[in-house]
């Protein structure tokens, strides 16, 4: 592979710039590969991009004896630099008679990062070379017009511009040519829901084809209520037999690590096609250029400015990459459809300085009088895994579904106070909602049909259960005189 830099005299911010609008901090650039970039201090979980180094050299300052009390207030102090940029003390360009003592990495926008997970939850478990890559751009930052932006400004365009997770537009990583990426399959109602399985397990136990085992999968495939339980892969079976993958629509065996070292190898042509790609993916993993990092975070090298007037390209920061893992769709997952699926966010956490102090690997004559080391801004990139998957908890149902009765009569009981007490038509109200019954202490009871009534009324207004006034009229009978009394067990006829 080759590295396809571009010229020194291509880049403004290098001396040797030949074009016009060169940087006002413009220095000696140099290439940098992999190798030299991390000086062994990676990590699995972050990586650090150095865009400007200086280099210090520092002489010995003191050694403990007897005529200092055997003590030191420093071991070394740095020798004076020359042709400083910041505050005539930092990013000193010459340092000990030597020029080129700060440079700047060339080209560092088009250098490419390799982002791969795995995770895990359950029964539920696989890395990110099984499934089809997402990135979350956020437009209001992906399409700012970039102009000088002091550290105030940087913080108050981020607090404007910052997508929440729900205002994300996700966009497909594309792959590199000739890579048989993975593709999201799509929903099956027969296969997600079970219908399918159940079907075959019905026709195979009529033929008598099946054996126990094969029917306890079955059945407990075709269980549509399973939604979320560590089966759901078995219910996919199917898809497996027909020679696809469980989470995916590519054939199994694409991201088979012997197929793959056979194509690098043997360099297959358009095995590295991404001419023109910011993002893509390949074997690997995803492929970011650090410029795409930065655009979907909101950040520019030269144009934002630290609290002291340093450059992000001089000062560092840090970018969050996140892989977010999900298995949950609107309305489908309800029905079993629950493929995992992840797209990346990036965000800025702005900080003044990243830097750190290496070791050079070429030291002075006179080491350890004198020592050389290198102190590096740069860019931080933190990388992390999150999200969230779904499964069915029936513990978790029944504390919903209390929740949801509680939160139904509390909307009942807030409605009718509002409407008893609150509403200017609340006496219509409350007439509507109640019937208030008369004192039957004081009702006289109908001869002929039993019936309590007012003692006011003469004549009995009773109807009988189960019917409607209108229909058959009311009892009509008249009210008895006083002391007359009706034989117990006996109804009397009326009037």
């Amino acid at each position: 592979c080759k590295s396809n830099y571009r010229k020194l005299s291509d880049i403004d911010y290098c001396d040797m710039y030949k074009g016009q609008d060169k940087s006002q901090w413009s220095a000696h650039c140099r290439y940098m590969d992999r190798v030299s970039l991390q000086h062994g201090s990676s990590r699995l979980s972050s990586l650090f991009i150095p865009t400007a180094v200086e280099v210090i050299t520092d002489e010995q300052h003191c050694d403990p004896n007897a005529d200092n009390g055997y003590s030191c207030d420093n071991t070394y102090q740095p020798l004076p630099g020359s042709d400083c940029m910041q505050n005539g003390r930092y990013l000193c360009k010459k340092r000990a008679g030597e020029d080129k003592q700060f440079y700047y990495v060339a080209d560092i926008l088009n250098y490419r990062v390799l982002l791969a997970s795995s995770y895990e939850r359950g029964a539920i478990r696989g890395t990110s070379l099984q499934h089809q890559g997402f990135v979350g751009v956020c437009k209001g930052l992906l399409n700012l017009s970039h102009k000088r932006q002091t550290w105030t400004a940087r913080e108050k365009t981020l607090d404007k511009y910052r997508c929440a997770e729900n205002e994300l537009e996700i966009e497909k990583i594309p792959c590199a040519e000739n890579v048989p990426c993975s593709e999201m399959r799509s929903f099956d109602i027969l296969e997600d829901t079970g219908i399918s399985v159940a079907g075959r397990s019905v026709k195979d136990a009529i033929l008598g084809n099946r054996s126990k085992g094969d029917e306890k999968k079955d059945k407990d495939n075709a269980n549509f209520m399973n939604i979320g339980s560590n089966h759901h892969l078995d219910r996919l079976r199917a898809r497996r037999s027909q020679g696809k993958s469980l989470e995916t629509d590519s054939a199994p065996g694409s991201h088979d690590p012997l197929n793959v070292a056979d194509q690098l190898l043997n360099r297959r042509p358009g095995l590295d096609g991404v001419q023109g790609l910011e993002d893509y993916s390949n074997h690997w993993g995803d492929v970011f250029k650090v410029k795409r990092l930065l655009a979907l975070a909101g950040a520019d090298l030269d144009q934002d400015y630290n609290m002291d007037g340093w450059t992000t390209r001089q000062s560092g920061t840090v970018l969050e990459v996140t892989a977010v893992y999900n298995n949950l769709y609107p309305f489908l997952s309800a029905f079993g459809y629950r493929p995992v699926s992840y797209h990346y966010t990036v965000r800025q956490l702005a900080l003044p300085y990243v830097s750190r102090f290496v070791m050079t690997e070429e030291q002075p004559k006179d080491y350890p009088k004198r020592r050389r080391h290198e102190l590096q801004y740069g860019l931080l990139i933190y990388f992390k895994v999150g999200g969230t998957f779904g499964f069915f908890n029936i513990v978790y149902l029944l504390v919903m579904l209390t929740t949801a009765f509680a939160l139904i009569g509390s909307a009942a009981a807030i409605t009718d106070i509002v409407g008893l007490y609150l509403h200017p038509r609340s006496a219509n109200f409350f007439h509507l909602k109640y019937e208030v019954s008369m004192d039957f202490s004081n009702a006289w009871k109908c001869p002929k049909c039993g019936f309590l009534n007012h003692e006011k009324h003469t004549h009995c207004n009773g109807v009988p259960k189960f019917c409607h006034e209108e229909e058959t009229g009311v009892c009509g009978a008249a009210r008895p005189e006083p002391g007359f009394s009706t034989p117990a067990g006996a109804v009397a006829d009326g009037a």
